[in-house]
């Protein structure tokens, strides 16, 4: 459906049966559907939200007749999940031309700090208190910008300073916690690019709770996870995250 909206202004008979496609694809799963599942909240019923982000680099088409827009953009996507099921996800074409698959990597973890702050906020107002929230990317490059770690975040970002402050903050306060997470694990590649039957079925499987419970699967992933390489206060441990997390199996 993002794919097919960019070309709402010029469709084709070729998009026009992808449409079919997807209304068929609708027709023939009614019966899948999203479950919360209370029993996979964190202690005291407050849910745990953990993120998934994803880039695809300069998937967007070259257009040679357009000479406002040579396209070549990159797609951002986000995935967020909570109780065992997605509760907010989104794709959409980055304004700014990446130089570098780093780069549109992390545009796109900037472009889900502006969800993240959207949901906690939602969360506070029904009333459950805020706690840091695993954002997993497939980029190291990535995380170690968000984090300054290393000399990866001095180099060739200047271009977007500003916006690797913001994310840098993001950390500090413990409002996320960037963790590495392998291509194979990553949910929003089904919102960024076409993948292969097997792959898309074992996300969409994970994501649906027909691979097993979402929450024990995450807490595997949390306890994957190595804390921060950085000798500064504000950033969490990884015992830290997991006793932040709330998780009780």
């Amino acid at each position: 459906m993002s794919k097919a909206s960019k070309v709402m202004h010029a469709a084709s008979e070729t998009h026009l049966r992808g449409i079919a496609r997807v209304i068929k694809y609708l027709i023939q799963n009614e019966a899948v559907g999203i479950v919360l599942d209370r029993k996979q909240c964190t202690a005291g019923n407050v849910p745990h939200v953990s993120l998934f982000v994803d880039a695809n680099y300069a998937a967007e088409p070259l257009h040679p007749y357009n000479e406002n827009d040579l396209g070549r953009r990159s797609t951002s996507a986000a995935v967020f999940m909570a109780c065992g099921a997605p509760i907010f996800w989104k794709s959409k074409i980055q304004k700014e031309v990446a130089l570098n698959t780093g780069e549109a990597e992390f545009r796109s973890m900037a472009n889900a700090l502006k969800e993240v702050y959207f949901v906690r906020s939602f969360l506070q107002e029904l009333g459950y208190p805020t706690r840091p929230m695993s954002l997993f990317c497939d980029a190291a490059v990535t995380i170690a910008q968000a984090k300054r770690d290393g000399v990866s975040w001095r180099e060739g970002t200047r271009q977007y300073e500003v916006t690797l402050s913001a994310v840098y903050r993001a950390c500090r306060d413990g409002i996320i916690v960037p963790i590495k997470i392998p291509s194979e694990d990553n949910f929003s590649d089904l919102l960024t690019k076409s993948l292969n039957q097997d792959v898309s079925k074992r996300h969409r499987d994970r994501i649906t709770g027909d691979a097993g419970p979402y929450q024990e699967w995450l807490l595997e992933k949390l306890n994957a996870f190595q804390g921060t390489e950085l000798p500064l206060d504000g950033f969490l441990s990884k015992a830290e995250m997991i006793a932040s997390s709330g998780i009780v199996l």
